[in-house]
């Protein structure tokens, strides 16, 4: 019995306890007592190892008291999760470029098109784009989409812009309407705004100066 209970206390105190934070900044990382001060890892979590670790090496520290000492705490906890995330970034890109790759690979291996064909590049291009930057595309998306219903939506906003692609000679006659992306990709929506981009700025512009 003896044995047994000796056993169950000597893993309870193995248990990282939250107080060993303020106590002598430590933190519980994958199983082991990392130090916030200097990052070293400690094996076996008992307090006495953290207590001697924090004695010996940062007993500086003891000079903080009440909230400098929490704020102290937090500041290098912080850059200790900034130091992991900078570690765990360079995968994950390594992971979304491969990722990108295939869905372009794809794509070329669907539509049998060379890689130098304008429109084809730039649908290429917005595949590869959901993939690495999701939040940033879709934030475009939400610009193209809203300056488009407003041109389109409006009968004389379209009818004027029209006659101003017309008058410029534009490559394109109108721009595509957000619904019909049912049928159109999203790459071809981006690629035809982007086209018209000069055109769509000198629309807006002169309806915001309200001169048309």
């Amino acid at each position: 019995m003896a044995t047994v209970k000796k056993r169950k206390v000597d893993a309870e105190c193995r248990l990282f306890q939250e107080k060993w934070t303020n106590d002598f900044f430590f933190v519980e990382i994958k199983g082991k007592s990392v130090c916030l001060v200097c990052g070293e890892a400690l094996a076996v979590m008992k307090k006495a190892n953290l207590e001697r670790h924090y004695s010996t090496k940062h007993a500086k520290l003891d000079e903080l008291k009440g909230q400098k000492r929490v704020d102290k705490v937090n500041a290098l906890r912080r850059s200790l999760e900034a130091q992991q995330a900078a570690f765990i970034r360079p995968s994950s890109d390594r992971e979304n470029i491969t990722r990108a790759s295939f869905v372009v690979s794809e794509l070329i291996a669907k539509k049998l098109k060379p890689h130098a064909e304008g429109e084809f590049v730039k649908e290429c291009l917005v595949a590869a784009a959901e993939v690495l930057a999701p939040d940033k595309l879709n934030n475009v998306m939400k610009t193209v989409v809203s300056t488009i219903n407003f041109i389109k939506s409006r009968g004389l906003n379209n009818r004027q812009f029209k006659e101003l692609l017309s008058e410029l000679e534009s490559e394109y006659g109108d721009l595509v309407y957000h619904c019909e992306v049912r049928w159109l990709s999203r790459s071809n929506m981006l690629a035809r705004f982007y086209t018209l981009r000069e055109e769509v700025k000198h629309f807006m512009e002169m309806k915001t100066s309200r001169h048309y």
